[in-house]
């Protein structure tokens, strides 16, 4: 009778061995499976994953810079001098221009934003106008000289008003303020190693179109490495960044994939906006130190040999699976 229960147990061990052994025999199938699946999907979304075949740059602040010690020059040291004796901040002047600028016409709050070059606050409607091209520079600087003289009560005193009215006079007139721009020298480099790797360059800029004109006869050095065509320049092209308009109208004239392309902006509603489009877009880090301030080209390369690298790993997988 012991002999029997005996068997009649071990035969139920087994039973229950067995379905264990089967339970996890097919779990595992299944994981194994779903991993399987994965990978497949994973090299299927990368086998359409485009070539990285385009760098486009943004200008300002990526590839040219604004000399502030060219821009004191302009306005004049005794000027700056007399404005410092009056006890007020050189650092909030940008503010205090667009404070008059915002008076001298409301913002239109359905028209393309742009904004400022530290990315704190919107550009006046002014401005706005003249980097879409929809106003002139002299139009521009005629409505604000109008303004400031009919309106001392805007300004904290007479030498405000006048360090302002030259501020404007000198950023805003393009023959003047395009003598303070020049080529980042590292930029002009790294955009020579791009084309020298067999990639496309352009270029996407808000920037009016007749300082536009006078910085590509200014620095031959940098605009050469570009076909005229593959420049795009928002004051002839009738919108601005970061409206999705200038990118989508960039990417038909260009003629490009934008998934393609690494686009370089040192303005992170810029960058999100490109993104929104389809391009690999990438904010540029700066450089900080009173004696380097300018972009990170190394970063910036970096990025770019990243976007290549995984095109590349990818290449590689697709021979082996070949």
């Amino acid at each position: 009778m012991k002999l029997v229960r005996s068997k009649k147990n071990l035969s139920q061990i087994v039973v229950y061995i067995r379905i264990v052994t089967l339970v996890l025999f097919i779990g595992s199938s299944i994981c194994f499976s779903g991993i399987s699946f994965a990978s497949t999907a994973r090299r299927d979304v990368q086998k359409n994953e485009p070539k990285i075949e385009a760098v486009v740059f943004d200008l300002g602040g990526v590839l040219v810079e604004a000399s502030k010690m060219s821009i004191v020059k302009e306005i004049g040291v005794l000027s700056l001098f007399k404005y410092l004796l009056a006890r007020h901040d050189p650092r909030l002047m940008q503010q205090k221009m667009f404070d008059i600028l915002d008076e001298v016409e409301p913002l239109d709050k359905n028209g393309p934003k742009a904004f400022s070059p530290d990315g704190k606050r919107l550009l006046p409607q002014p401005l706005r106008d003249w980097l879409s091209g929809k106003k002139t520079s002299v139009k521009l600087l005629g409505g604000a000289k109008a303004f400031i003289e009919s309106n001392p009560n805007s300004f904290d005193d007479m030498t405000q008003q006048r360090f302002i009215q030259k501020a404007i006079n000198v950023i805003f007139s393009p023959k003047t303020f395009t003598k303070t721009i020049s080529p980042f020298a590292k930029g002009v480099k790294f955009v020579k190693q791009c084309k020298d790797r067999g990639l496309k360059v352009l270029i996407l800029s808000n920037f009016d179109a007749e300082s536009y004109e006078l910085i590509k006869k200014k620095s031959p050095d940098l605009f050469e490495l570009f076909e005229e065509k593959n420049i795009f320049i928002s004051g002839r092209m009738g919108t601005i960044k970061p409206d999705q308009a200038i990118y989508k109208s960039f990417i038909e004239q260009s003629d490009i994939n934008p998934a393609s392309c690494v686009f370089f902006d040192d303005q992170e509603e810029n960058v999100k906006a490109a993104k929104l489009c389809g391009l690999k877009a990438v904010l540029v880090e700066k450089n900080k130190g009173l004696i380097c301030s300018g972009p990170n080209y190394a970063s910036m390369q970096k990025e770019l040999d990243r976007f290549i690298g995984l095109e590349q790993q990818e290449t590689s997988m697709h021979r082996q699976e070949a």
